[in-house]
């Protein structure tokens, strides 16, 4: 008797399409994304065979249609690093291809000693995806993704991204040996977290979400499901920080912050965190016009008073595309 399959081994590859629903060819050397946890694929369909009615004759059911429209969900995992060198066409983040397929365009700059890329809320692209898991590959093509970027404290932060997918059915595979970049991720100690002037917060936690809209689109032209059509990003910066010293007009500045006010009069203003401090191997998100979405949310850490400010990441103007960037360099 053959051993069963086990869930003790998974790998992820990944790249940019040609174009939509393409798919490509995909290499282990090259094309791996490190996935730090189980990576599960899930089917959804546009049409799940339900037959008109609920009950046929004698109230004892009718037989479903085949399933139209399939579509593959899996949420990947990872912790980011840079290239640990000087940012090329061939050095990049190793969240590159994850951004892209979040609709990130990248902007590559070349001038020595100052490389690096910028990501910023563009076209991005799909891409074609092998995910080896319980001793199965599915294949996922015309891919889109969400993002959010999070940590809870000291620790490296995580980077999950949200994929949907046209998507194979599974066949049996084992993982094959995928060569992964070994620069260490920076981690969520001494970040530079920026309100406006106040730069001193104690910060506990952050959640960036993109919130991303992806909408399937039915094809009964075709196999019943054309991909998916990206849509609005409301993206929102989520910050946990002690509770700080209320300054006066423009209510914020070196020793303090006054988030009532700057609610209350939905003022704009500059907000970047920075996590890693080592060139090449730092990443930074950057929001130039920032405003409190919520009231303030106060809490406590024992007996440390808290506030939770939640953020949108709006753009300068109702036409521009500079509302939040991600910088490595």
């Amino acid at each position: 008797m053959s051993a069963g399959k086990t869930l003790n081994e998974w790998g992820v590859l990944i790249k940019e399409e040609a174009s939509y629903g393409a798919g490509g060819t995909l290499s282990p050397a090259t094309d791996g994304v490190l996935v730090l946890e189980q990576p599960t694929v899930t089917y959804s369909y546009i049409h799940d065979g339900q037959r008109r009615g609920e009950r046929g004759p004698m109230n004892l059911g009718i037989r479903r249609a085949k399933k139209l429209g399939r579509a593959g969900q899996v949420t990947l995992v990872h912790e980011a690093a840079g290239a640990g060198a000087a940012y090329s066409a061939s050095q990049r983040p190793s969240a590159h291809t994850l951004l892209r397929i979040c609709g990130f365009d990248a902007q590559l700059t070349t001038t020595s000693g100052q490389e690096k890329y910028t990501y910023t809320p563009g076209t991005g692209t799909s891409g074609v995806l092998e995910v080896y898991t319980r001793g199965q590959k599915y294949l996922l093509k015309g891919a889109y993704g969400d993002l959010v970027i999070a940590a809870d404290g000291p620790g490296i932060p995580s980077w999950e991204v949200a994929v949907q997918a046209l998507a194979d059915l599974p066949t049996d595979a084992a993982v094959p040996a995928i060569t992964y970049p070994t620069v260490q991720p920076p981690v969520a100690e001494q970040i530079t977290l920026q309100l406006g002037t106040f730069a001193a917060a104690v910060v506990r936690s952050f959640r960036l979400e993109l919130q991303r809209e992806l909408s399937p689109r039915a094809n009964i032209n075709a196999a019943g499901h054309a991909g998916f059509t990206p849509g609005a990003r409301r993206p929102r910066l989520q910050v946990v920080i002690e509770a700080a010293s209320l300054v006066a007009s423009p209510y914020h500045s070196a020793s303090g912050i006054d988030p009532y006010q700057l609610t209350e009069l939905a003022s704009a203003i500059s907000v970047s965190l920075q996590v890693g401090s080592t060139q090449y191997n730092r990443w930074r998100i950057s929001a130039p016009n920032a405003q409190l979405a919520e009231p303030v949310e106060e809490a406590e850490d024992g007996a440390t008073a808290t506030w939770t400010l939640t953020w949108d990441l709006l753009p300068s103007t109702p036409a521009a595309k500079d509302g939040v960037s991600i910088v490595f360099d």
